[in-house]
């Protein structure tokens, strides 16, 4: 075996490692398939570290009720939002059909505030996700904060945060609003929750997507490019052997 060859079978490894960074998109479970309409707690806690549940109280505190994992494109009444471009509930808009696929997370079927709060195992420094179908008016908005929360409840910590546009209008009808959480240098964070701050008080839908529970290190970052360039490089190659 060449040294050419041993260090890009280690370059090949470290980049599926970090190219696979947990992505939970809800398009499966763990050792199953999604099923529309399951309630959502802990399929994720062995493969992911994280767990799910609702705050439908508003205290702060993970409630009995549970997320529900829910199909797109409308099998069913029961719904996570509306697009009202389309007319048509749990539809992306056109160009983000492939994004949301055939699966998210959303709240309970009441309409009312609810909040989504995530567990984890151990802590973390940094974590990222989408919230879908961001809309409203200008006296009905619909806005969200999350929050990363060392510990729950009182005495919780909040670590980092992130704020959604204010949802005054169609401009995120249908699609996702992307988030990321970085913990300051030093600092880590074991809960978020997905806290409603919007002025509607019902007519409100949760649209989960996408969730990272651990974004890569900014050294894992730097892999990355390093991978896709030493790929593209062997690509390369093996399209001159071709020839």
């Amino acid at each position: 075996m060449s040294i050419r060859l041993a260090v890009g079978g280690v370059v090949v490894f470290f980049c599926s490692a970090v190219a696979g960074a947990q992505v939970i998109d809800f398009e499966t479970l763990p050792g199953g398939s999604s099923t529309d309409n399951l309630a959502i707690s802990n399929q994720y806690q062995a493969s992911f570290g994280v767990s799910f549940a609702l705050d439908t109280n508003l205290d702060g505190l993970p409630d009995a009720a549970l997320p529900i994992m829910e199909a797109s494109g409308g099998l069913d009444p029961t719904s996570g939002f509306f697009n009202q471009t389309s007319g048509l509930d749990d539809t992306a808009e056109a160009t983000f059909t492939s994004q949301l696929a055939n699966f998210f997370l959303r709240g309970d079927a009441a309409g009312a505030p609810v909040n989504l709060v995530i567990t984890y195992n151990s802590p973390v420094s940094s974590a990222g996700g989408e919230i879908w179908d961001i809309d409203g008016a200008s006296q009905a908005s619909e806005r969200w904060q999350v929050k990363a929360l060392s510990g729950i409840g009182v005495g919780s910590t909040l670590v980092t945060g992130a704020l959604s546009p204010n949802g005054i209008d169609s401009t995120l009808d249908g699609k996702p609003w992307a988030f990321t959480l970085n913990a300051p240098t030093g600092l880590t964070f074991d809960h978020i929750v997905l806290q409603f701050s919007g002025t509607k008080t019902s007519g409100i839908g949760l649209a989960f997507d996408n969730f990272t529970p651990l974004l890569p290190e900014p050294a894992s970052i730097g892999l990355l490019a390093l991978c896709a360039g030493a790929m593209t490089r062997r690509r390369g190659r093996a399209g001159s052997r071709g020839t």
